[in-house]
């Protein structure tokens, strides 16, 4: 087993540690927030998500461009971002990402969910998404599940693909009681597939509490969602615009309701995104995407 120390600032986080165990880690061979390559890069997420691939595997991944775009880079940034996800996942903790658009929360998800070879479904939430859009997203998600659920069942009754043995007519008394669904549900297979179902920027709809349901609780009205559907969430800040002079704000277009002379507030006038406010149901599992330096983006374009 290795013991490992992964950190974006291995300086800072050297200082976090008590300075006796900073040295006791030192003196037996473990290097606290080591630098990170490309090479060990792939070998680290391999090695904690359970799917180890070869940097030619990985290379390869890397050159599919995401959206149309240009390709997918692996920053020691991304991977802790990944590797954090992927635990909360796996621990059941609900993944709500908080993050400026365009920042790379739909890329880095992507790119997780090539390199652990799931299904990935993606809504695009805006202000005129409506509830039958959202329970859309979802039964495309279980419908996939299914099918991926029949063709491992299938793999698992005939894993060379002969199809029926010879003699056996297809149909006989003996399939046709296991068709008919007589004694105990077959088990799933240990290896079934996962999928993900990744709702962006969710806050920018009228249908919070429908998510927060889903995300929170893991359930669609009161019915209870597959185990292997991970549903995540991505929101937008809530945050307000900086102070401007009144003809600055009262310029342009503007809202107005009750005929042309009588101008409403808007409430959402004075954010920087068209958001609603977050339910508390969600606060306390934001995880912060954050943003780089000028200086470790700079690093990273070199």
């Amino acid at each position: 087993n290795v013991v490992a120390f992964l950190a974006q600032d291995a300086g800072k986080l050297r200082a976090s540690m008590l300075p006796a165990l900073a040295q006791h880690l030192t003196d037996n061979g473990i290097e606290v927030g080591q630098d990170l390559d490309r090479a060990a890069r792939f070998k680290v997420l391999g090695s904690l998500t359970g799917k180890p691939r070869t940097v030619e595997e990985g290379q390869a991944l890397l050159s599919i461009k995401q959206g149309g775009g240009s390709p997918y880079v692996l920053t020691t940034d991304n991977l802790l971002k990944m590797l954090a996800i992927f635990t909360r996942v796996k621990c059941g903790i609900p993944v709500v990402l908080m993050g400026e658009c365009g920042c790379g929360k739909t890329h880095l998800i992507s790119f997780l969910c090539a390199w652990l070879e799931a299904p990935f479904v993606v809504l695009d939430v805006h202000g005129g998404t409506t509830e039958a859009d959202v329970l859309g997203a979802f039964a495309e998600a279980e419908a996939k599940l299914t099918i991926e659920g029949q063709q491992a069942e299938a793999k698992q009754r005939d894993p060379g693909g002969r199809g029926p043995e010879k003699g056996k007519r297809k149909g006989s008394g003996k399939a046709k009681g296991r068709d008919q669904g007589k004694g105990p549900a077959p088990e799933a297979p240990k290896g079934k597939r996962e999928l993900y179902l990744f709702l962006d920027e969710v806050n920018t709809c009228a249908h919070m509490g429908l998510i927060a349901e889903a995300v929170c609780h893991h359930s669609l009205r009161g019915r209870r969602l597959p185990r292997n559907l991970h549903v995540l969430a991505a929101l937008n800040p809530y945050r307000f615009k900086c102070s401007k002079p009144r003809a600055a704000r009262s310029s342009g277009l503007m809202l107005r309701s009750g005929g042309a002379s009588a101008a409403s507030v808007d409430p959402m006038a004075a954010l920087v995104y068209r958001v609603h406010p977050v339910p508390e149901t969600l606060t306390d599992f934001i995880f912060d995407f954050g943003a780089l330096t000028k200086e470790r983006e700079r690093r990273y374009i070199e």
